[in-house]
């Protein structure tokens, strides 16, 4: 079975989760097999080191989509009143809608790319909305 182990290379590095495959169980210690290295390393460890896999892929720059929606002057006011945006925040998938006051933009971070295309075919309506 395929896992990770918490450990690390050499004892002045701090510790990281390794991949491995666990080779052999005996009570509460596994004997691992670290993956990944041009030769066969094994190691005795504790459960409490041992997890599954993540499947989650690694943050990074891409995970992430960040960008920003001018506000009209007229609706600033409006704009700035807490939990104005749920609705539009949900309604383009987006994971924090929020008001900067200092640059009058609506700051919107989201897992898609297709939350900004979302974004700018109704944010008119949003905006109408709170105007009236």
């Amino acid at each position: 079975m395929e896992v990770e182990v918490f450990s690390r290379s050499h004892e002045n590095e701090a510790c990281g989760w390794w991949r491995a495959v666990i080779k052999m169980m005996k009570g509460e210690f596994l004997v691992v097999e670290y993956l990944g290295w041009d030769y066969s390393y094994t190691e005795i460890v504790n459960t409490d080191r041992i997890r599954a896999i993540n499947p989650n892929a690694p943050i990074n720059e891409k995970t992430f989509h960040l960008f920003e929606i001018a506000v009209p002057e007229d609706v600033r006011e409006y704009a700035k009143i807490e939990g104005v945006h749920k609705e539009f925040q949900k309604t383009i998938q987006a994971a924090i809608c929020r008001y900067v006051l200092e640059r009058g933009v609506l700051r919107v971070i989201s897992r898609t790319e297709g939350t900004q295309r979302r974004a700018t075919m109704i944010q008119e309506m949003h905006f109408r909305n709170l105007n009236q």
